[in-house]
């Protein structure tokens, strides 16, 4: 904008000077709404964090320690699939419900069979004119009764039970549907996952390389100081514009790449380990905290 606001009435008209001022004027303008996208993303991350360190009322920026990698991820599809099926916690879960329910079959079966009960009962008995004698009795073990029985129960036409098997093999077979559904859920996102990474990777090359054209094509452009006709006025502009978009688009691949790689850990499960981050189970919260004084 300096620069041709000093070169107006050598080679920049008014009209020139004034779209000049339009692009910087909205180039401030993405960069005020981009930097406040940023503090945004940063006090939500300050929520999620709950750390009484980092507090909501004060002004403080986040600044990562590492950098967005750029190296190809070296990935195995049937890899990367078996660790998700192994990792995945809904799979998990819907494994051991199927389990359950098949433990459910069984009982139900059991209590299908017909019922054969034996007892046997020893009793000691005190007989006596007071209490104290009737205690004495028992301790002396003068009076014992036996008893043994035996009960057998089989229900005509057993339709409750039968009707429990059925209901019991009806719910396995949904859990194991859902297993068999999962399974194949986590293995779409994990292809998908895997496909976004090596997509977004094979961007930077081409986006890296349009930067130095385009810086290229600006730097020729500006090394010529004679008088500039509107047009190549134009097309400086419009070089510079495009050193901008380049860059904007770069960076914006870097970012999708990093976030592809997130969420390919994500859809194989095991997040936490990507990022060396163990879990331990810490002391219980003060009741204080909890339900007040």
């Amino acid at each position: 904008v300096y620069q041709a606001r000093a070169r107006v009435g050598y080679d920049v008209y008014r009209a020139q000077l004034g779209q000049i001022e339009s692009r910087y004027a909205t180039r401030q303008a993405d960069f005020v709404r981009i930097k406040n996208n940023v503090q945004d993303a940063e006090d939500r991350l300050k929520g999620i964090l709950h750390d009484p360190v980092l507090s909501l009322a004060e002004d403080l920026e986040l600044i990562p320690t590492d950098v967005p990698t750029v190296e190809p991820l070296v990935m195995n599809r049937l890899g990367e699939i078996h660790t998700a099926l192994e990792n995945r916690s809904e799979l998990k879960e819907a494994r051991l419900l199927a389990e359950n329910r098949r433990i459910a079959i069984e009982v139900a079966r059991n209590s299908a069979l017909p019922r054969l009960d034996v007892t046997f009962r020893y009793i000691v008995d005190g007989l006596g004119e007071s209490t104290d004698d009737a205690f004495d009795q028992l301790t002396m073990n003068d009076f014992n009764e036996y008893f043994v029985g035996v009960e057998f129960e089989w229900p005509i036409g057993n339709r409750g039970p039968h009707a429990a098997i059925r209901q019991s093999r009806l719910a396995h077979f949904q859990a194991v549907a859902q297993v068999k559904q999962l399974i194949e859920q986590v293995a779409v996102e994990v292809s998908l996952a895997i496909r976004a990474v090596r997509n977004n990777n094979e961007q930077l090359g081409p986006q890296s390389l349009a930067i130095v054209s385009a810086q290229d094509a600006l730097q020729a452009l500006q090394a010529r100081e004679e008088r500039k006709d509107p047009a190549t006025l134009e097309t400086e502009l419009g070089l510079q514009d495009a050193v901008a978009n380049s860059r904007l688009a770069f960076l914006q691949a870097l970012v999708d790449y990093n976030r592809a790689i997130i969420a390919l850990e994500v859809a194989k499960g095991v997040l936490l380990e990507y990022y060396n981050v163990n879990l331990v189970e810490g002391p219980p919260p003060d009741e204080e905290l909890l339900y007040g004084p």
